[in-house]
């Protein structure tokens, strides 16, 4: 909870922008019932309804080892409100993914987009005369961004979400008609990422993602994309302009976000908690579409099948207390916020599931205590910690140990806090795991409060305000990705005295933030003071302890304001902070240095909270900014770098003996490099083996469902038998078909030069009676109208990869794909003749010369012709259509007589030289 800092007005353009809509969605029907402990797969798209649009149909995986999905009402807007019944797709990236098990077969993944205010503007608070309540915290995103970059340029964040359980190739392509010149251009963040990467073309970038069980979430980051944050950046007490520190740099992170989620799939005990089955209960599967109608809902799991689903601008749902478990499938978007009521009847509550949560319809600060969830009404409240809309709020039973398993789902734009709990706080434990949050613009758009007993891993968290929330013991956070905005800290314990032991948060990686103010709570660490701002100091209580509090291995990327601002409102001993390491500072001077203090006793203000002593005290160990360790003393006994004019900038009102900071022995010279694991040039040529022994994936394939042979899914009128498994049916998609494989690939059979047919065999599959149909390929990409078991070569083969991909099909079945190993194509053979004629000496004697070729029925280039010791050269020009005739002077005896044929520059791409057989001729 953080009061939002208020920033000056500036003004706000309404926008009008052209978009396009993709096809409807699927529908699955509203009931009850039991479900088997397996994923929903997400459908894949009609194709006839793309083609009609001149849209291609996507490709989505649902294989053991890959599993993506669409939207088909994908509505591509990055300016204004989408329809209620569309899902916000990115305008500036588009993501492919193959797995490395099978590289040559690519799938779309769904690029989602997050923009400030989903494009709405401010209903209610537009007015600039109404001060601090016409700020909502995304100007420095929206207006103070179109200031200084022009119109369109507010910031926007893209993110796609994708399932697999073995390494798989991700192509992120920049759609701006941006490029870059090298692989150097694109970074990866978190940065210490060392994921195999090179450029495919000037805007698009092929990543190889390891499998992990706990999955990667990472951004990827084109160089033309790259801004200065701009915004308040204000001394928070003075107002007065900040000065950016030029030897580090200004703030830089990209106008436009791409996050890649890359998570496992559930399996085993994971796939048994996060998936509902038949024995948990009753299971209600909402309609997509409008829903306004669950707070009327009697069941044990709310089941969103794929689809979209929207409640509006003033509903929320108030569960039956009956409800225990909500989950979003993959390729589920809801539209929505869910408020589970008190029940001490239920100790075990489950989010789950790989979709999206988005409250994109609602407004800052949706009240609930208004008519039509308006913003709230400042002349009748201050705040609304309890009535504002939240995407996710529990009230927990007094006194019953509950439970809350929350995993996969991802937030987008909450209007407020993301999550609470209210109630007992203290018998109310989470386990966190891949949870996302993205488009948190607004002011107070936290992170997650983590609960007495709680776990949290594998996370990403982008908030305008705290991010993780210590507020609670027996607590353990790893493994956080965090993209921060101007709003409060990253770490956050403070406000009130607190009683807290044994928590460890590790492996935080904050890859972009916009802190710059200077207040009571900010930088990377906080124990603030009071919300309301005073900057009393005498609000501490020494009957409150914080103890065992363990922060390691902190990665900040880029500047920052300043590495903690700890008030210590609790006794604390055993507060170490281990691996802190920091690019560099935004503003110079010690007004934004670091703060270790401890305040005083409420009932005894001239009593300090008491602080341990060494070393069970205050320890920062390991503490580097810009790869230089920061430490109380020198070697030689002298003061240390530590101090608020130094590097460390740490100013520390603790009695000396209660805190350190030092190097650890064997800590690294460079504990934070400062560039991104080094990419790959151009690593895969046409032969698909880098030199090194990288094993490269086929190029995705550009053809859609209405091209014969590309194996995609295809509409009912070009389906083989009729409609394709994939299309939509009555009720719902159903179960997923099985899969033809293949289990031996096509062959080809003759030469691969031009002008040469290669013949193709179809291949053995999984199922008989499968009809095939062929599809050839030149370097990857489909030739038009090469549909047949054989292929003649022409001159666009040559020195190009040359395959076939041959798809099964069967009704009852999803289609199956293979592809041949690649021939290279060779160049067209020249052929060059000389006919012999007789002569008399003295007389003039002819030769006439052939030149044939496969490339072209008009060679043109330059022929030389040997007669005897003679050389004689001739321009051959198309007119000539192959046919030359050279004239000599003829001398008595015997002459031998060769034709050399050299074609021209542009004919040499695709033909040989050629010379032709010697002949001997008699001159009498």
């Amino acid at each position: 909870m953080t009061t939002p800092h208020r920033t000056p007005h500036t003004r706000r353009r309404a926008v009008a922008t052209a978009f396009i809509v993709l096809a409807g969605l699927i529908l699955t029907s509203g009931h009850a019932a039991a479900t088997p402990r397996t994923e929903t797969p997400a459908a894949a798209v009609a194709g006839d309804t793309l083609h009609s649009l001149g849209v291609a149909a996507p490709s989505t995986a649902h294989t053991p080892s890959l599993r993506t999905w669409w939207h088909m009402n994908a509505e591509a807007n990055a300016d204004v409100p989408v329809a209620a019944q569309n899902v916000r797709q990115s305008t500036f990236y588009t993501v492919k993914v193959a797995s490395d098990t099978a590289r040559a077969t690519w799938y779309d993944s769904f690029t989602y987009l997050t923009i400030p205010r989903s494009g709405k503007g401010k209903p209610g608070y537009e007015d600039p005369a109404d001060g601090g309540y016409h700020q909502d915290g995304a100007e420095n995103v929206w207006e103070n961004a179109e200031e200084i970059g022009g119109t369109n340029a507010h910031h926007t964040m893209s993110w796609t979400t994708f399932e697999y359980a073995a390494a798989t190739w991700v192509d992120v392509h920049l759609a701006t008609g941006e490029s870059v010149q090298s692989i150097d251009d694109v970074q990866l963040r978190p940065r210490n990422l060392d994921f195999v990467r090179y450029l495919v073309n000037s805007s698009t970038v092929r990543i190889l993602v390891p499998y992990s069980p706990d999955g990667y979430r990472f951004s990827v980051e084109f160089a033309p994309q790259l801004t200065e944050v701009v915004g308040a950046n204000r001394d928070y007490w003075h107002s007065a302009p900040a000065q950016p520190d030029v030897s580090v740099g200004r703030m830089i992170e990209p106008r436009n976000a791409m996050i890649v989620f890359a998570e496992a799939i559930p399996s085993g005990d994971e796939a048994q908690a996060s998936i509902p089955g038949p024995d948990d209960g009753e299971i209600y599967r909402p309609t997509p579409g409008e829903i306004r109608n669950l707070h009327t809902v009697n069941a044990d799991v709310l089941y969103f099948e794929p689809g979209t689903y929207h409640m509006g601008a003033d509903y929320r749902a108030v569960l039956n207390p009956r409800v225990r478990w909500i989950y979003f499938a993959p390729g589920a978007y809801v539209k929505g916020a869910f408020e589970f009521p008190s029940n001490a009847a239920t100790t075990s509550y489950k989010i789950t599931g790989f979709g999206v949560l988005s409250g994109e319809q609602y407004v800052y600060e949706a009240d609930t205590r208004n008519p039509g969830f308006t913003r709230r009404d400042p002349s009748q409240y201050s705040d609304c910690h309890a009535a504002c809309v939240k995407p996710l709020r529990f009230d927990s039973a007094s006194g019953v140990p509950q439970t809350l398993d929350l995993q996969g789902v991802t937030i987008a734009e909450p209007p407020y806090h993301s999550f609470v709990v209210y109630g007992d706080e203290s018998s109310f434990a989470m386990n966190v795991r891949n949870y996302h949050q993205v488009g948190a613009w607004y002011w107070q758009t936290d992170g997650l409060e983590l609960y007495d007993g709680s776990t949290m891993r594998d996370s990403f968290i982008h908030a305008n305000d705290d991010v993780l929330k210590i507020y609670h013991s027996n607590v353990t956070i790893d493994n956080t990705v965090v993209w921060k905005g101007p709003n409060g800290p990253v770490i956050q314990w403070g406000w009130v005295p607190r009683n807290i032991a044994n928590v460890r948060v590790s492996r935080t990686y904050v890859i972009h933030n916009q802190m710059q103010w200077d207040t009571i709570n900010t930088c990377v660490l906080n124990s603030s003071r009071h919300w309301d701002f005073s900057g009393d100091d005498n609000r501490a209580s020494r009957a409150a302890n914080i103890a065992n509090v363990t922060i390691e291995d902190t990665y900040v990327e880029g500047a920052v304001n300043c590495m903690a601002r700890i008030y210590a409102l609790s006794n604390t001993s055993d507060l170490t902070i281990k691996g802190m390491y920091v690019d560099g500072w935004v503003e110079p001077g010690t007004r934004l240095a670091s703060h270790l203090t401890a305040d005083k006793d409420s009932t005894q203000s001239s009593l300090p909270v008491v602080i341990g002593t060494n070393p069970h005290g205050v320890t920062i160990q390991n503490y580097a900014v810009g790869n230089a360790y920061v430490e109380s003393r020198r070697d030689d006994g002298g003061w240390g770098n530590w101090h608020d004019n130094k590097l460390g900038r740490l100013y520390v009102g603790l009695p000396w003996e209660s805190w350190d900071v030092y190097r650890a022995s064997g800590a690294p010279d460079v504990p934070f490099p400062t560039g991104s694991a080094a990419g790959l040039t151009d690593p895969c040529g046409d032969d698909s083996v880098n030199h090194s022994g990288l094993n490269c994936p086929d190029d995705p394939d550009p053809c859609d469902a209405a091209a014969p042979g590309c194996g995609e899914p295809c509409g009912a009128a070009d389906c083989p038998g009729g409609p394709d498994d994939n299309d939509p049916k009555p009720g719902g998609p159903s179960t997923a078909p099985v899969k033809i494989s293949s289990k031996t690939i096509p062959t080809l059979t003759g030469t691969a030069r031009v002008g040469k047919r290669l013949r193709a065999t179809s291949g053995t599959w999984s199922q008989p009676g499968v009809t095939v149909r062929y599809q050839w390929l030149r370097a990857g990409k489909p030739i038009a109208g090469a549909t047949g078991a054989a292929y003649t070569l022409k001159n666009a083969d040559a020195g190009k990869l040359v395959r076939v991909r041959v798809s099964a099909t069967k009704p009852g079945y999803a289609s199956g794909n293979a592809q041949s190993a690649p021939r290279r194509g060779a160049k067209a053979l020249t052929k060059v003749t000389v006919k012999r004629s007789a002569a008399r000496a003295g007389a003039r004697h002819t030769i006439r010369v052939r030149i044939a070729t496969a490339a072209t029925k008009r060679p043109a280039g330059k022929l030389r012709v040997r007669i005897g010791n003679r050389l004689i050269s001739v321009k051959v020009r198309a007119k000539d259509r192959g046919r030359v005739t050279v004239v000599s002077r003829a001398t008595a005896g015997r002459a031998r007589v060769t034709a050399k044929f050299t074609p021209a520059k542009k004919l040499a791409r695709y033909t040989t030289r050629a010379t032709s057989r010697r002949v001997t001729v008699t001159l009498r």
